[in-house]
């Protein structure tokens, strides 16, 4: 058994002896906290971006506080794609000054809120330009010392496997389209001189790491172009996005991580980024390849049946939290493991049998299934399916379908030197490598409360 998945294990076991699971709470998300630091630790101080780069996570990706908070108390920023993401970001206690301002459809409140409270905004298209100039123009003292504002380019660089996560082709609903307007564009700084910064994200999980970087090569050089008609160190900023790709298949941590590799290849192509005397920041705002492999979530196995010869679990896990993973299944595909009453993993253990079977969730259609057709140790009643990586994208997508109650989130950090070696700054991969095969002893940490009955009829009924 994979370290990472012992970890998981030891988790799930740990939930069940505090008496997480019951009747009105059949499963729960467990976030590794350990993998989380160490992930952290790894993109600031291993990976090799210029130092002075400002990290920041989605917010969208996992938008509960206290996960949030872990990124807060090491020094990265927040990247929000909506008032509702920014007023997160800003209740969890990021600085402004390390929160990115994003929405592709800010309306002029929300607008003049992200500049009254000075975090960097990136504007979409020339007509929310106009508004912004229209704004600033009325209310000069929007315009706080420092202020970074920016616009977001579509490099029209090419599309990913998965075209609905795809933001940098020919044709997006994002930013401005950098091969058509590109004389518009340096016209715009010239118009503007609070203008500061330069955004670009060129999609997310499917797409390649070279179509991501030849994005940022095409808006370097946009920004030198800038610098040329207004001066040097006109753009203070230059925010590559995020979008690093996850691989949903597997635990193994490559010899050259995601992060690693798009440091190594800016530093190949934009040398001038890590020279100390660059005056242009970095800014990245990853969320999936930060968040997801540390993120697992439980389930009972409520019932079993039998249907068309094949062997059948109904849990309380399915498309409303993992949504992708149950419409989409050829391209989300989640791994989902069956675990005995204590939490133990049933795959390899003696005297039991891997039949053909489907995982199901609750959900009131067909659709409403995490494994179908699989061949796995058999549910039982009583046994819990444990699906990994779920930490992002999930929560934060949850569907109301059904009126259900969304699930408590709980952290977890080892009692052995696994933490303390994270802490000290080790690979990502050290937590792993501490953990013992048997399964690692594990503290809980609420993170976040279930939901409950009540508040989700308030939702439905809410008149004010």
């Amino acid at each position: 058994m994979h370290a990472s998945h012992s970890r998981r294990c030891a988790a799930l076991s740990a939930a069940i002896a505090a008496g997480v699971f019951s009747d009105d709470t059949p499963s729960a998300m467990l976030m590794d906290l350990d993998q989380i630091l160490a992930t952290i630790t790894h993109i600031q101080q291993e990976a090799g971006y210029p130092a002075s780069t400002l990290h920041t996570v989605a917010v969208k990706a996992n938008p509960v506080g206290k996960v949030l908070q872990q990124f807060r108390d090491r020094g990265m920023g927040a990247e929000a794609a909506s008032l509702g993401e920014l007023q997160q970001a800003l209740q969890v206690g990021f600085p402004p000054e390390r929160i990115v301002f994003d929405s592709p459809a800010k309306t002029r409140s929300e607008l003049r809120f992200a500049l009254s409270a000075g975090v960097a905004v990136n504007l979409d298209n020339f007509q929310e330009l106009q508004r912004a100039a229209d704004l600033l123009a009325a209310e000069p003292a929007l315009i706080q010392q420092q202020q970074l504002i920016g616009l977001r380019i579509n490099p029209q660089v090419g599309e990913g496997s998965i075209a609905a996560l795809s933001t940098g082709g020919a044709v997006s609903k994002f930013g401005f389209p950098l091969q058509e307007a590109r004389g518009e564009l340096i016209a715009a700084f010239q118009a503007h001189p609070w203008l500061n910064m330069l955004h670009l994200h060129v999609g997310s999980q499917g797409l390649e790491l070279g179509t991501t970087m030849a994005g940022v090569a095409a808006v370097w050089k946009l920004l030198k172009e800038i610098e040329a008609a207004c001066g040097k160190g006109r753009v203070r900023v230059l925010d590559i996005g995020g979008g690093l790709s996850v691989d949903f298949a597997s635990d193994d941590v490559p010899q050259e991580t995601l992060f690693q590799k798009q440091a190594r290849l800016l530093d190949a192509s934009i040398p001038e980024l890590f020279s100390p005397d660059c005056s242009v920041r970095l800014v990245t705002e990853n969320g999936r390849s930060l968040l997801a492999k540390a993120g697992c979530v439980a389930s009972v196995v409520e019932y079993t049946k039998s249907s068309g010869g094949r062997h059948i679990a109904v849990t309380h896990v399915g498309a409303d939290l993992c949504m992708r993973a149950c419409y989409m299944p050829d391209t989300w595909g989640l791994r989902v493991f069956v675990c005995d009453a204590k939490g133990r993993q049933k795959e390899g253990a003696a005297g039991v049998e891997e039949v053909v079977q489907d995982i199901a969730g609750p959900l009131c259609f067909q659709g409403d299934r995490l494994a179908v057709g699989r061949n796995m140790p058999e549910a039982e009643v009583g046994d819990y399916v444990l699906v990994a990586d779920v930490g992002a994208y999930t929560l934060s997508m949850y569907s109301r379908y059904n009126s259900r109650c969304s699930p408590p989130v709980y952290g977890y950090r080892s009692t052995s030197a696994a933490a303390g070696a994270a802490a000290e700054g080790q690979v990502a991969a050290a937590v792993d490598s501490q953990v013992a095969a048997g399964g690692d002893a594990m503290q809980l940490e609420l993170l976040r409360a279930g939901e409950t009955l009540q508040q989700v009829l308030h939702f439905w009924n809410q008149l004010e």
